[in-house]
């Protein structure tokens, strides 16, 4: 259960939608995001080998029951290099100009052309109905923005917490944590990026954005039904073991709760 994506703009929904309104270039957030997260991954490490140190039996099985999956060797290598050149772009968003988006969108096409009727069969593997949900949240937000009340909301907050970086740091951990546990973290994160980015004009709190992006993903563990990868890693687990929902949450909460308050501490004593 440690959480993946928090380290790079693009390893989590909640980073790609803040990224566009982070003026920082690819390098730049990984340097900041990368010794909490570091830290969390850590001590999530520690709190799940104690909790599963009797489980803990690693069985090597047998090599000739392993089948080999068909692979296309010349379009794998042909796979890996534009993935290369794009994490390159990412890497050099600084000198070249080029925004991920960008970037992303240039090795799709490129892959699309060389990969000729293989894409048919990709395609199909895409997960269309969260990119329409995605894109519909970013449309409620955007409103919600447009409209003020988001402007409202940041206003609020701020005021209720006199902008001091303790106190804000605090209440946007376990808030952005617990909500994004309760519900799919993505809408949550969509709805409080402007809120977000409000709050830090206002009190000049920077690290409220790091702050706000790792206890999203943090909250993404507490619940099955709080992030894509814990949805899937449930309904797997499930499925094979018999795995419930309440056995789920057991192990998410003392982890999530844990790593929670390792990350308040950190901004704290920062």
């Amino acid at each position: 259960m440690v959480k993946d994506g928090l380290l790079t703009p693009i390893g989590d929904p909640p980073n790609i939608m803040a990224y566009s309104h982070l003026q920082i270039s690819f390098i730049g957030f990984i340097l900041n995001v990368g010794p909490p997260t570091l830290l969390i991954y850590v001590i999530s490490l520690a709190v799940i080998m104690t909790l599963f140190r009797r489980e803990m039996k690693f069985e090597i099985g047998n090599k000739n029951d392993r089948r080999k999956p068909k692979i296309e060797k010349n379009f794998l290598i042909i796979s890996i290099l534009v993935l290369t050149l794009v994490l390159l772009l990412f890497l050099l968003q600084d000198i070249t100009g080029i925004s991920p988006s960008a970037s992303a969108l240039y090795g799709a096409t490129l892959l699309m052309i060389i990969g000729g009727r293989r894409m048919a069969t990709i395609l199909r593997e895409v997960n269309w109905d969260l990119l329409i949900f995605l894109g519909s949240i970013l449309i409620f937000s955007g409103s919600l923005e447009k409209v003020g009340i988001l402007h409202l909301l940041a206003q609020i907050i701020s005021k209720s917490t006199h902008g001091n970086p303790h106190t804000l740091t605090t209440l946007i951990a376990w808030l952005s944590s617990l909500v994004s546990a309760l519900v799919d973290n993505i809408p949550y994160a969509a709805v409080m990026i402007p809120v977000i980015d409000e709050l830090v004009s206002l009190t000049g709190y920077y690290e409220l954005w790091w702050v706000f992006l790792i206890s999203v993903g943090l909250g993404g563990i507490a619940t099955p039904i709080a992030s894509v990868p814990s949805l899937l890693t449930y309904s797997a687990l499930r499925d094979k073991f018999e795995f419930k929902f309440l056995d789920f949450m057991k192990i998410g909460l003392i982890v999530w709760v844990i790593l929670t308050l390792s990350l308040n501490l950190y901004y704290l004593l920062l």
